[in-house]
């Protein structure tokens, strides 16, 4: 919501005004003295005009200031036109008709490789139909958008799959060179979303729980009462000069950049045993040793620092943002590590939530008519200086 103020500083017959609401993204690659930018228009709203507000005469005064108010209300999604690119994965054309978040300009850190942009903004456009390609003026206010609310499935993960570590299991040592008494293995499974507050530094409090099974071939051996947690969650934006055709932490895709932050350090979690009833096969036990089980319950209360800003987790044709929780668990002098994929999703919004928007000024231009959905450009930059 907002007013665009249209103030020539000559008369000018036009055609058409027209008020959009877009949504851009670009990944520009450096390249010696070349920056190649690939740019996709997600996003392409047109405000429709009141015959009031045109003008019957069609002609704007010199130094006359006319305003002109709009309102949009962004979609759940984006239209299939959004997304036309090939895909390996029915999934991923689900996810890439998600509103993306902007993913610069904002206060916090928050994790963007120089060179990738997914941004969100209101252009207003005077047009002459003697010159239909141009833009007689022509200007654009950024506006910063978080989307709402959403949980997208639990991944389809292929075994082949490195990056993930559901389990992990240890021989239960005193050192290096005693006989192992038994073994002690961690597992979980895909964990359910962290929902971010609108400041995308904070969560809502929540839990994780993993659960502990140790098997024991010494009955002497005691079983341990206490074990450190840790935690920490990392980023993951993914980038490419070519629409994806499949998830790329999936797929470990290239051209990935990482940041991380801390949300459990160390923390004692005491452990309670339960005894597991032996296998037993026609009646026969066919497992000696004593096994028992133990859940844990990882609090994640919130962010080390207050000094990054945690996007949402998205998936869009050329850019992503997923992130891996990696969990660290020592007990029994034994160090299991989990890596899990984890989504980010901001909280619930309470009504109609619009972007913010100020007042727009046009000055005079001649802005060339952007291009039609669905568009996959890539353009050629010549800078003086390769880039450092």
């Amino acid at each position: 919501m907002g007013t665009v103020n249209i103030k020539p500083k000559k008369q000018i017959p036009f055609t058409k005004i027209s008020i959009k609401f877009v949504c851009d993204s670009s990944v520009e690659r450096p390249n010696a003295n070349l920056s190649f930018e690939t740019w996709h228009r997600l996003l392409d709203l047109e405000m429709p005009m009141e015959e009031a507000v045109l003008l019957a005469n069609k002609v704007l005064q010199a130094n006359e200031t006319y305003t002109v108010p709009f309102y949009f209300v962004l979609p759940n999604g984006l239209g299939t036109e959004a997304c036309s690119h090939n895909i390996i994965w029915q999934e991923t054309r689900q996810l890439h008709s998600h509103l993306p978040p902007s993913i610069t300009g904002w206060e916090g850190d928050a994790m963007i490789p120089r060179g990738v942009r997914v941004d969100y903004g209101v252009i207003a456009q005077v047009w002459d139909s003697a010159n239909p390609e141009y833009a007689k003026m022509e200007a654009k206010e950024t506006v910063q958008f978080l989307p709402g609310h959403v949980e997208h499935p639990p991944l389809k993960i292929p075994t082949a799959n490195r990056t993930f570590k559901f389990a992990s299991t240890k021989q239960l040592k005193s050192s290096v060179f005693c006989r192992s008494s038994g073994e002690v293995t961690l597992y979980t499974d895909q964990p359910t979303a962290i929902i971010l507050d609108s400041s995308g530094k904070g969560i809502h409090p929540t839990t994780i729980t993993t659960s502990l099974r140790l098997k024991l071939s010494d009955p002497k051996t005691s079983l341990p009462q206490t074990c450190n947690v840790s935690a920490k969650i990392e980023s993951e934006t993914w980038s490419q000069d070519e629409p994806m055709q499949q998830l790329p932490h999936i797929v470990n895709a290239r051209d990935c950049y990482n940041g991380s932050e801390t949300l459990v350090k160390k923390a004692e979690v005491g452990l309670s045993w339960e005894k597991n009833s032996p296998k037993q096969t026609d009646s026969v036990v066919t497992e000696t040793a004593e096994t028992f089980s133990s859940h844990i319950e990882i609090p994640i209360t919130s962010f080390a620092s207050d000094k990054k800003m945690f996007l949402p987790t998205f998936y869009s044709c050329l850019i992503a943002r997923t992130y891996q929780l990696h969990l660290t668990i020592n007990v029994a002098s034994t160090t299991l590590k989990l890596v899990l994929p984890v989504q980010l999703t901001m909280e619930e919004q309470k009504g109609d939530v619009q972007p913010d928007a100020e007042d727009i000024g046009l000055p005079e231009s001649s802005a060339r008519c952007s291009s039609s959905l669905p568009s996959y450009i890539e353009s050629e930059r010549r800078h003086s200086q390769p880039e450092q």
